[in-house]
């Protein structure tokens, strides 16, 4: 072999080890981000390729918990016994088991069987939580595939989206929030104005009653924690929706023991969206949604429980989503609090105002999904 032969092999020999380093390098920071805690993630997907789910998970060392629900593009009501709670463990290679269940927890007998591997995605350097594997029912050996990944949303130039939390502290208690915070765009700092003008008295509440509890019987009046929390149901350059759920540790007076907010923003005005904004000022649009939450109940425990009257307080609690607008409405707490009704957007198109939030969706039959490449 001569001199120049002998140099090329030699190149070529440390371009091989500097690829396997890389690659070995990329995949141990891979392993590391997906072994690493989370709060909690909003995955979407499908199982089988048929049925879209959306998923919330969280991750404390190698425990996994939380629950999914099938998406749908009809007229559709959500409560508690719509999810498909998920509990189970991931190993170090990032190996996971989930059971899943139709109640919280351990108890119940399990109804389906997850398994596979998490890992990643990477776009322009956007790291995303990836979930591949199998679904089956429990003693049956035929499984069904799935692909989950964590939702993204398509915010316009320079505007991201990150997460701030805060937390108050005394002797008694503990208050965290984790909430949206936007950097850049013009609207950024609106936004997130809008944000803590919200959740911010809710903190301030619950401090006040909880020193209250304490002058009344101090030495009954163990540490009180409370948790809120937010999921943004839909977004884009033009609006921003999000919905808030807080909860306590134990039952405080004058404080909820479960309370929810929603913040639907437009980022183009730099203004909160009230349900009104949506439409032209001359359609029935209240008649025509009390119509259809009335058909969504009917044949549900709730027929008789749920105010679905043509008024606006009725529909004051609202988010936008992908499929259509979600209705959450007050129940007593027999029936858990809540419960949801999705109206999809093919229903009302031709009542949109022609400027509005949604002008698009005149155009535009399916709610545009968020890039999961």
């Amino acid at each position: 072999m001569n001199p120049p032969e002998r140099q090329k092999l030699f190149t070529l020999r440390v371009a091989c080890i500097l690829l396997l380093l890389c690659g070995a390098h990329a995949s141990a920071a891979a392993a590391t981000r997906a072994s690493r805690n989370w709060e909690k993630r909003i995955l979407i997907g499908t199982i089988g390729g048929n049925y879209d789910v959306r998923i919330t998970l969280r991750r404390r060392g190698r425990q996994l918990t939380g629950s999914y629900y099938h998406e749908s593009s009809r007229l559709a009501f959500r409560d508690n016994a719509s999810a498909l709670f998920l509990t189970g463990n991931v190993d170090q290679n990032g190996r996971f088991s989930l059971v899943e269940r139709e109640t919280m927890g351990a108890r119940g007998a399990p109804t389906g069987i997850l398994k596979g591997r998490v890992g990643e995605v990477s776009t322009n350097g956007d790291f995303r939580l990836q979930l591949i594997g199998t679904w089956s029912r429990p003693k049956t050996n035929k499984s069904t595939p799935f692909v989950w990944i964590e939702e993204r949303h398509e915010l316009g130039k320079n505007t991201e989206l990150s997460i701030e939390n805060i937390e108050e502290k005394g002797d008694r208690f503990a208050a965290v929030a984790r909430l949206p915070n936007l950097k850049g765009g013009k609207q950024a700092d609106a936004f997130n104005a809008a944000v803590k003008a919200l959740v911010l008295p809710r903190l301030k509440a619950f401090t006040e009653a909880v020193a209250a509890k304490t002058q009344k019987n101090v030495s009954k009046t163990g540490p009180v924690s409370l948790k809120v929390d937010f999921e943004i149901t839909y977004a884009d350059p033009r609006v921003m929706s999000v919905k808030f759920e807080g909860a306590v540790s134990e039952a405080v007076e004058n404080f909820p023991e479960h309370f929810a907010e929603v913040l639907n923003y437009d980022l183009q005005l730099g203004q909160v969206l009230k349900l009104s904004d949506l439409f032209d000022p001359h359609a029935a649009y209240l008649e025509l949604l009390a119509k259809q939450s009335a058909r969504v109940f009917r044949w549900t425990r709730y027929v008789n429980v749920v105010n679905t009257l043509p008024a606006s307080k009725a529909f004051q609690s609202w988010n936008l989503t992908r499929q259509g607008l979600l209705f959450s409405f007050d129940v007593p707490a027999a029936f858990g609090q809540k419960v949801e009704a999705i109206i999809p957007y093919d229903m009302f198109a031709n009542m949109l105002a022609a400027d509005g939030a949604l002008s698009w969706r005149q155009q535009q039959p399916t709610a545009p999904k968020p890039v999961a490449e």
